[in-house]
């Protein structure tokens, strides 16, 4: 079930397929001849230096993936000074990204509803310090994911029947790992 989440995309995946053949596309020019005694990928993005030219994406729930995994994102980006992105439904708080990533965190804010519920993450966002806002407009409902829905994955994501059962495509280590991890969750609470 968690793999299905993480690896498995929106309808019948042809945002996925696009977005595949983007990158497959993607050159490096390579250069030759040229002086290498001192290089430096840093980058300047809105005003601050990033030692490396590219950030963390927002990732919603990213600790289904393995505990701490925000932590250790964050603590990364701390450490390289490149963007964190921050998703709506993260796994941890807006206030302890900012304070992991000492400020590197950008929020990425989903609008929904009424926006009752949207402004005040923004306020949450905007009390915390964070310095930029990645707003996303073009989700106007949740997306029809298929294996999500066969799998009984819902937001918020409780534990359950359903997602500790053994498919014939998940292998023993897979529900295994899945088990482990589903109890470390509930003994959190």
């Amino acid at each position: 079930m968690v793999f299905d989440y993480i690896d498995g995309s929106a309808g019948i995946g042809w945002g996925e397929d696009l977005n595949l053949a983007a990158i497959a596309n993607v050159r490096l020019r390579q250069r030759v001849l040229v002086d290498v005694a001192n290089r430096d990928l840093s980058v300047t993005v809105f005003g601050k230096k990033c030692l490396a030219p590219f950030g963390v994406s927002p990732m919603a729930m990213c600790n289904l993936a393995a505990p701490n995994t925000d932590r250790a994102l964050a603590r990364l980006s701390a450490k390289y000074k490149t963007p964190l992105g921050i998703s709506t439904i993260a796994s941890s708080t807006l206030e302890q990204y900012i304070e992991w990533s000492e400020g590197q965190a950008w929020f990425q804010l989903y609008f929904s509803g009424d926006g009752t519920q949207t402004f005040k993450l923004l306020e949450r966002a905007k009390r915390a310090d964070y310095r930029c806002l990645v707003l996303t407009l073009d989700v106007p409902e949740v997306a029809h994911r298929p294996l999500d829905q066969r799998n009984g994955f819902t937001i918020p994501f409780r534990v359950g029947p359903r997602q500790l059962r053994s498919e014939e495509h998940t292998s023993e280590l897979q529900s295994h790992s899945f088990i482990s991890y589903a109890v470390f969750c509930l003994k959190k609470k």
